[in-house]
């Protein structure tokens, strides 16, 4: 016990200078006094008013009273269960539940520590590490596990950070291995001086097994195509007579609708075969896939598999407008090919009007905006024999609304240059009234400062619409002489052979007029940028960039790609439930080029099978090294069919589409039927402790050793306890004590 002084030491002589001042006040008062007390009476009230004085300068000196002891801590048990459902799982035919067995061996280990330190302290904890463990009391503790996903690291720290501040003698930890956090997580060790013990419960081999290994399919689709959906099964523990042909039905609405047998006999191996889908109509549509289990199977939850695939109405259908049906059209038709996704019809001038050229059959152009909306967009090739053939006021309406047009020139009646429609020409992203024709040997050449659709996979670096290797590229034998528009983007422009540096005559070019887009090429012979080879001096395989180039102004024309605003990109059609579900969105600008945003990103989600769930929002974070980009994590989702809309905030707020995917039940569980002692073993490494199987002979004798050497010590935990001998109550009572004598006194004297 001592007593401790808030004063600094500067003021202690300030502190003794005023005690003596006050003493020598006190003392020339009573030498005053009239009447004058007696001199044994009047030392006494100088002693008592002094007193009084000094009493209450140290009051101002802060005096503090510390008591220093030690009190003592039991030692601490963190006990750990695994809560996610696979722990609820069965391994024999007539055997107990992982999730019991669990219990048995932590109420052992409890046994054992209270037997040797009666005091201790003992806690045991159920959860997954994806949601909030809880402290298992006795009501709960047969409460099955239901919790789905499970992130082993984070469920031990967890718990060893509840143990903060107290004495952990040691970390029990009691699963079946298996972590859905596939990322791994942050590091885990357990404490300096606590043993680690992971404990594997489960059938570290498992019964005979047919199980789905892996699914593949496209995600995207388009109404009426076939779709390939390719099944691997794997067999597991097979035995000398299991024999087996996995046999898969795929269900729609409870109906079967396609089914395939393995060709090959699966005996403790996989077995890969293709099942044909129909995508009979548009939208997320959603198949069943079952393998047929084997006799007395006994997992067949993941026998099942969920095939989720985006429809999409049909394929993007573009209109040729050709003045004349030649090589020109001919390669536009083989790049719409190509590209997969682009229905091509080419209509050109016959003998009585316009004609379709895959059939002759005659054909009409629209009168209204509505009539051109039957296609996704239109390409122009050429116009001088098309005039009276064209509603040309209504195909402009019809692109200030939303239809993409890709405009060509290059291949008008005789090399003369006829301007376009007057309907179309304010609509062009160049101004073309007095352009001429410039014969010669051009060169192209990427002018773009950042990546843009149109040229995907045109140029050698992806990052920006510069790096055109000229040398896989033809001369152009003549160029259209044109001037950008303000709010343009030109894209690629042509230079004279050998004048790299000189002034480049504008080549390619696109703009948005309203909500459609305009595409400009104004060099002639389209074509011979497909027909041209370059031989490549290594001897490998040249990608052909003037293909691409032509694939890439269909696709732009015709859906659009890469149009302004913010998206949802890469994420998947199908999640299992307990999956963390990652979803990224980018940002294009106006010129459909990924761009940063300054806005704060979110993410709106709802649940479409449950109108009581409100609809959420989550904040997307910008990707490192990557400003177009942001990303968000979700939680684990329940079961069902969701929702996600991207939105940069701000005013106003701008909107993405939204993108439906579907959370299937308890996938990750259900695979998980034999105890992973490779995990276990793993983890034990790394928090620098042991692995024990539960299911080799003498566990619990094994288990109770590794127990008994734990060091069960108490810890002294240092207590202080401070009082303030500057308030309360007791300072007060004795200045009262104090001043009372001395009035008693002075009024015996005959003092006021």
């Amino acid at each position: 016990m001592r007593v401790d002084w808030s004063l600094p030491a500067w003021g202690w002589p300030l502190l003794c200078v005023a005690a003596i001042l006050c003493v020598v006040w006190t003392q020339r008062a009573y030498l005053r006094a009239d009447p004058p007390p007696r001199r044994s009476v009047r030392n006494w009230l100088i002693s008592l008013r002094a007193v009084v004085f000094i009493v209450l300068l140290l009051a101002l000196a802060g005096p503090m009273l510390i008591h220093d002891a030690s009190r003592g801590l039991p030692p601490e048990v963190v006990v750990v269960l695994d809560d996610s459902a696979s722990m609820a799982a069965v391994d024999g035919p007539q055997g107990a539940s992982r999730w019991s067995q669990a219990l048995r061996l932590a109420a052992l280990a409890d046994s054992v520590v209270r037997a040797r330190a009666p005091g201790a302290r003992v806690v045991l904890w159920r959860g997954n590490g994806l949601q909030a463990a809880r402290e298992i009391r006795r009501r709960d503790a047969t409460d099955p596990p239901v919790g789905v996903g499970t992130d082993l690291k984070a469920l031990l720290r967890e718990a060893v950070t509840a143990a903060a501040g107290r004495p952990l003698r040691a970390v029990l930890l009691v699963c079946d291995g298996h972590d859905t956090a596939l990322d791994g997580g942050a590091a885990f060790s357990a404490p300096a001086g606590a043993p680690f013990l992971a404990v594997g419960v489960g059938d570290p081999v498992g019964p005979p097994d047919l199980a789905i290994q892996e699914l593949r399919y496209p995600e995207v689709a388009y109404q009426g195509e076939e779709i390939a959906v390719e099944v691997t099964v794997a067999l597991r523990g097979a035995t000398a007579g299991t024999v087996a042909r996995p046999r898969v039905l795929v269900q729609r609405d409870g109906q079967v609708v396609a089914e395939a047998t393995a060709a090959a006999t699966a005996r403790e191996g996989v077995v890969t075969f293709e099942v044909p889908l129909r995508a009979p109509v548009s939208g997320l549509l959603v198949w069943n896939l079952d393998v047929e289990p084997l006799v007395d199977e006994r997992f067949l939850a993941n026998n099942r598999a969920t095939i989720a695939v985006d429809v999409r109405p049909d394929r993007a259908r573009l209109l040729l407008l050709a003045g004349s049906p030649g090589w020109d059209a001919r390669f536009l038709a083989q790049a719409a090919n190509r590209a997969g996704r682009v229905a091509l019809s080419v209509v050109h001038p016959g003998t009585a009007g316009a004609v379709l050229a895959d059939s002759g059959r005659a054909w009409t152009s629209p009168r209204d905006a509505a009539g051109w909306h039957r296609w996704n967009g239109v390409v122009l090739l050429g116009w001088s024999r098309l005039e009276p053939l064209v509603d040309w006021p209504s195909l402009a309406t019809a692109v200030r609304e939303r239809l993409g047009l890709l405009v060509l020139p290059g291949d008008d009646a005789g090399g003369n240059w006829i301007g376009p429609p007057r309907p179309l020409a304010a609509l062009l992203p160049v101004d073309s009234e007095a352009a001429v024709w410039l014969p010669g040997d051009w060169i192209a050449q990427g002018t773009a400062p950042q990546a843009h659709s149109l040229l995907s996979g045109v140029t050698q670096d992806v990052t920006a619409g510069q790096g055109l290797d000229s040398g896989r590229w033809p001369p152009l034998r003549a160029v259209l002489t044109a001037t950008v528009r303000p709010g343009a983007q030109m894209l690629l422009e042509a230079v004279q052979a050998g004048d790299e540096q000189g002034t480049g005559v504008p080549l390619l070019v696109a703009g948005r007029p309203g909500g459609g887009r305009v595409t400009w090429f104004g060099g002639r012979r389209l074509w011979e940028l497909a027909f041209w080879e370059h031989a490549d001096p290594s001897g490998g395989a040249v990608s052909h960039p003037g293909r691409r180039l032509l694939q890439n102004l269909l696709l732009w024309t015709a859906t659009g790609e890469g149009r302004e605003g913010i998206s949802l990109t890469g994420h998947r059609r199908v999640y299992e439930e307990g999956e963390r579900i990652r979803l990224e969105a980018h940002w294009r600008d106006s010129q459909g080029n990924l761009a940063a945003t300054r806005r704060p990103l979110t993410l709106a989600l709802r649940a479409l099978d449950d109108s009581a769930w409100a609809v959420r929002s989550f904040a997307l974070a910008p990707v490192p090294a990557d400003s177009s980009r942001a990303a968000v994590t979700l939680p684990p989702l329940p079961a069902g069919r969701w929702a996600a809309r991207p939105v940069a905030n701000g005013t106003p707020a701008v909107e993405g589409p939204e993108e439906e995917f579907l959370v299937v039940p308890q996938a990750i569980e259900a695979a998980q039927t034999r105890q992973d002692r490779r995990a276990l073993r793993a983890l034990a490494v790394e928090a620098g402790g042991a692995y024990l199987g539960a299911d080799v002979p003498g566990a619990r004798e094994r288990l109770a050793a590794a127990v008994a050497g734990w060091p069960l010590t108490a810890a002294a935990q240092p207590v202080r306890r401070s009082r303030d001998l500057s308030a309360g109550w007791p300072l007060l009572a004795v200045i009262v004590i104090l001043l009372g004598t001395e009035w008693l006194l002075r009024r015996t004297q005959g003092l006021p």
